[in-house]
């Protein structure tokens, strides 16, 4: 089912926390997620960006300088100077058998 949803340059990460059930995502769960070489998303878009080596998911802001990640509820989840886009989100698959 992957190789159906997926193109060949995207990238797949699995969430290891837990934290992400309001964005729509639950331990064990494979993102796919579109490259974004430019560093570039529109404002609300859902991305995976980092900060050296740690990676983040939420929604996208960035507005008169600022660029931060939101939760579902708008809260700031990171915002720093080196927050780099790694790209957006485009599917969230959970296996349906209960295996991780």
């Amino acid at each position: 089912m992957a190789a159906e949803i997926m193109e060949t340059n995207e990238i797949v990460y699995r969430v290891t926390q837990a934290d992400l059930q309001g964005l729509g995502c639950e331990r064990g769960d494979l993102l796919i997620v579109e490259p974004r070489p430019s560093g570039k998303a529109a404002n609300g878009e859902l991305v995976v960006a980092m900060i050296g080596d740690r990676a983040f998911v939420g929604h996208w802001w960035s507005k008169h300088g600022r660029r931060a990640l939101l939760s579902d509820q708008h809260f700031v989840v990171v915002e720093e100077p080196g927050l780099r886009i790694v790209g957006a989100i485009n599917a969230i698959l959970r296996m349906s058998d209960g295996s991780r």
